[in-house]
C-alpha cells in the first residue's frame, strides 16, 4: 500500500488494530532515523510521540482508569491483576476467579473452575462460587444439557 492513498474506514480500522500497543526500542529508534531524513513530517512526529506517551500512562496512572474492572465479550468481569499467576497477557483475570481464590485462601490451579452456582455470570458473591475441577464441570454442564434437552422435549 506504500505511495497509495487509504479510505478513512481502511485508516480507522489500522487505528483500532494499534490501539493499546506498546511499540518497542527498535521502533523508536527506526522513528527517530525517519525524522533525521525527514520521511515523515514534525506534526506527524509530534502525533507519534503524544501517543506514545498516552500508553505510558498504564493504570491508575491513565485518565481513562476505570478502577481495572472490565467485561469481556463472554459476559464475565475481568480485573486488572497483572502479578496474577493466571492472569492474561494484558494482566487481566476474570473476577470469579479472584473472589473464589480469597473465599478459599489458594489460587486455583489451571484445570479448576470458579463455577457460577445459580448460573448468572454477573453474580460473583462468594457465596455463589464454588470450585470445580475442568472435567467434573463439563460434565455437569453436559448433564444439565441432557436433562434440559430431555424435560424440554429438544
Amino acid at each position: 500500500m506504500k505511495g497509495q492513498a487509504r479510505s478513512p474506514e481502511t485508516r480507522r480500522k489500522i487505528s483500532q488494530a494499534l490501539k493499546g500497543r506498546v511499540f518497542s526500542p527498535e521502533w523508536h529508534r527506526k522513528l527517530c532515523e525517519a525524522r533525521q531524513r525527514r520521511i515523515i513530517t514534525p506534526a506527524t512526529c509530534l502525533k507519534l510521540s503524544q501517543s506514545i506517551v498516552a500508553r505510558a500512562l498504564i493504570g491508575e496512572k491513565n485518565p481513562n482508569w476505570k478502577g481495572g474492572v472490565n467485561k469481556n465479550a463472554g459476559g464475565y468481569y475481568l480485573k486488572y491483576a497483572p502479578g496474577h499467576p493466571t492472569a492474561n497477557c494484558q494482566g487481566y483475570v476474570p473476577l470469579h476467579r479472584l473472589i473464589l481464590e480469597e473465599k478459599i485462601g489458594r489460587f486455583l490451579s489451571r484445570y479448576e473452575i470458579a463455577h457460577h452456582i445459580d448460573f448468572d455470570k454477573s453474580n460473583n458473591a462468594p457465596d455463589n462460587l464454588t470450585p470445580m475441577a475442568l472435567g467434573e464441570h463439563l460434565h455437569y454442564h453436559r448433564n444439565m444439557n441432557h436433562l434440559a434437552e430431555h424435560w424440554l422435549g429438544g
